[in-house]
């Protein structure tokens, strides 16, 4: 899970640049990783209003964290005793939680068919660009999906965090093929803002690049050994290579630490790096030939000025938007191409 606040003062997301590390989990490998069912199920997540319909009075986060034990005690009807205000001061934060998921996704709504474009959109630009691994389908589940243990079933929800913030992060259940505790069940789940401009897209982007990555088996890389660069690193036991996996399977170091990795919580990347893909051509052999990205000249521009330096000027360019900026009669002098 990589999460990312939303306000007016956040700043853009760095993009990653290319390394050469991973740490892998060798549990649950996708059996045909060039044909990965994706499918949206979308839900309705718990409401304040089905921990107690007395509750329905409070519609709105910042109202219920201004509020005192005492109060919430006298809108539930309960004796303002002290064994009661102790067991709602307690819940307090199991309630902010249930109206911060309801009252962010209530405002998200209208965006759900604006979001399920754009992470399919990021999840192909990073994952079918790079590698040969492919996400297919990108259809509302069937009740024959959500049954399934051979794919990937997407949930999109929003969280209100108070004083008009709102959270983006993601959660993916497992790694790897989900289990059949998960039949019926959204296997991952994006959080997104209503505000929909570059900073929160960036972020969105982040999170679904992530959370795919531990669809296909890459774990935490802040988790290992040598990671002690990272602040998250030092929150739990570290991950040791070549021992089991709580999964099934093993964990595996793959090259050195990566501080830029997308699975780094100590990164801000939005991008797979290389050693990102490095760890999914371990876990992939077949299905993970790196692809050479580069900016090359646009075989559909037939543009001519004299003098002007066509093969030299797409060189040096390290993003597709750049390599795409320069346009003549409409059409850019340059693309941005992948091959194998």
């Amino acid at each position: 899970m990589k999460f990312t606040l939303i306000s007016s003062a956040l700043s853009l997301v760095a993009l990653a640049q290319a390394a050469s590390a991973s740490l892998v989990d060798t549990s649950n490998k996708w059996p045909n990783p060039e044909n990965i069912p994706v499918c949206w199920q979308i839900e309705e997540l718990q409401k304040l209003s089905d921990f107690s319909p007395k509750l329905s009075v409070i519609n709105d986060l910042d109202q219920l964290m201004m509020m005192d034990a005492e109060q919430l005690v006298t809108i539930l009807s309960l004796e303002p005793s002290e064994e009661n205000l102790d067991k709602i001061e307690n819940e307090r934060f199991l309630f902010q939680t249930i109206l911060g998921y309801e009252q962010g996704t209530q405002a998200i709504k209208p965006y759900i068919s604006i979001y399920k474009e754009k992470i399919k959109e990021m999840a192909i630009n990073e994952y079918h660009k790079k590698t040969n691994i492919r996400f297919t389908g990108w259809n509302d589940c069937t009740e024959q999906d959500k049954q399934s243990t051979n794919n990937i079933r997407i949930n999109i929800v929003g969280l209100y965090f108070g004083n008009g913030k709102y959270q983006v992060t993601g959660a993916y259940s497992g790694i790897g093929q989900p289990s059949t505790e998960l039949k019926g069940k959204p296997t991952l789940s994006i959080t997104v803002s209503p505000e929909i401009n570059e900073k929160t897209e960036l972020a969105v982007k982040g999170s679904v690049i992530h959370e795919l990555g531990h669809a296909l088996g890459l774990q935490h890389e802040h988790d290992r050994v040598d990671a002690q660069d990272c602040k998250y690193s030092k929150l739990t036991e570290p991950t040791i290579s070549n021992t089991p996996s709580s999964y099934g399977g093993n964990y595996r170091y793959v090259g050195p630490y990566d501080s830029r990795s997308v699975m780094n919580y100590c990164s801000d990347g939005t991008e797979l790096t290389n050693g990102d893909v490095q760890g999914l051509q371990y876990l992939y052999p077949e299905s993970t030939q790196s692809k050479a990205v580069k900016c090359a000249i646009n075989p559909a521009s037939n543009y001519k000025e004299t003098g002007f330096n066509y093969k030299g000027w797409c060189n040096g360019f390290k993003n597709q938007n750049a390599c795409e900026s320069a346009k003549k009669q409409d059409i850019t002098l340059c693309k941005w191409t992948t091959s194998n």
